[in-house]
């Protein structure tokens, strides 16, 4: 695998506009367009609706998942999942579908362009499984709910793939799979000892598994501390950290990193600052080129060849820019564009 930017989409946006998330995508992202997230646009969906939407039996209430109990209602929910995991034509794929503001467009890029590679956002099962209420269960402690889980995610990758393939049949999606809750797996284990590392490694792998076989890549995305092993030992293509504050988080692995990047994966690195407006007013491309030699130079000095390492990285920024002004996430946007083009050749 060879991403063909080293610029990788990361955040929600601030824009309103069709126009002005257009001007960025080409300016930017052209060689790797994503579906971003719009919160300023009410027309445009979040993480939980895109991912859950058109799911029976599912509400979402105050960013938490609501869902029937383990009932006849649930089973038969599981059954119909199941028939379309088995069997996924794309005529039943499309009643598992999301739309959103800037859909129609971005496939348009797509099919105009028609990019090697192109990423859309999803939620994660370990986040997944954090935000379901139901009668008091935690759901990866219950096979019926892992298996709900799976075949959801594996469901809205398998629709939107065959989409975008629709469009360009040549490029390949990248799906993230986002992770902000993987850094309470250690808190959670000590309270249900079923809750083991094989059975999350065995989770993610089968997602992976689903994913790949339609022809895309899978990838976790978490910008809090985690223990990065897991997806790595469970097959992912790409994992996407904050490496401006966490990127012990590899050193400390450095033969998973190796194998990892020896087997054709990539690393983001999220190296953009974004935790406030004054962060980003003082950025400077001098500054964040300096911090990404110090924490490539770490990785390298951990056991990490730096050949390997440069050839499968990519830069980011660090999180949302959508509750900025225009002018300062667009800042953080262009001094990630930036700081890809000064990667060195190894």
């Amino acid at each position: 695998m060879e991403l063909e930017s080293k610029c990788f989409p990361v955040g929600a946006l601030p824009y309103q506009e069709e126009a002005q998330i257009t001007r960025m995508m080409v300016r930017l992202f052209e060689r790797m367009p994503y579906l971003p997230f719009l919160p300023n646009i009410p027309e445009s969906s979040d993480i939980l609706h895109r991912t859950f939407g058109n799911i029976e039996g599912i509400a979402i209430e105050d960013d938490k998942i609501l869902m029937h109990d383990v009932s006849g209602f649930f089973i038969s929910m599981i059954d119909k999942l199941d028939e379309i995991y088995g069997n996924p034509d794309a005529q039943a794929l499309e009643s598992f579908n999301f739309n959103t503001f800037y859909m129609d467009k971005y496939l348009q890029i797509v099919e105009r362009i028609k990019p090697k590679h192109t990423v859309i956002n999803l939620l994660g099962p370990f986040t997944m499984a954090k935000l379901i209420k139901s009668a008091g269960i935690f759901p990866l402690a219950d096979k019926l709910y892992r298996k709900f889980i799976i075949q959801t995610l594996s469901i809205k990758s398998l629709w939107i793939i065959n989409k975008i393939k629709q469009h360009s049949k040549n490029t390949t999606p990248i799906i993230m799979l986002e992770e902000p809750k993987l850094n309470e797996f250690g808190v959670i284990r000590k309270k249900n000892e079923s809750i083991t590392r094989e059975l999350i490694v065995n989770l993610y792998s089968k997602i992976f598994q689903g994913i790949r076989s339609a022809g895309a890549l899978a990838g976790i995305q978490s910008f809090n501390k985690c223990d990065w092993q897991i997806p790595i030992d469970a097959g992912v293509d790409i994992i996407s950290i904050d490496a401006y504050n966490n990127y012990g988080n590899l050193t400390i692995i450095a033969p998973k990193i190796r194998e990892l990047l020896e087997r054709g994966g990539y690393i983001n690195l999220g190296l953009v600052p974004v935790q406030s407006e004054n962060i980003i007013k003082n950025l400077s491309i001098e500054k964040l080129y300096d911090k990404f030699i110090a924490v490539t130079g770490a990785i390298i000095a951990s056991g990490v060849e730096r050949k390997l390492l440069y050839n499968n990285i990519s830069v980011s920024i660090q999180g949302n820019v959508s509750k900025y002004p225009i002018i300062f996430a667009e800042k953080a946007l262009m001094l990630a564009s930036k700081l890809a083009s000064r990667i060195p050749n190894p």
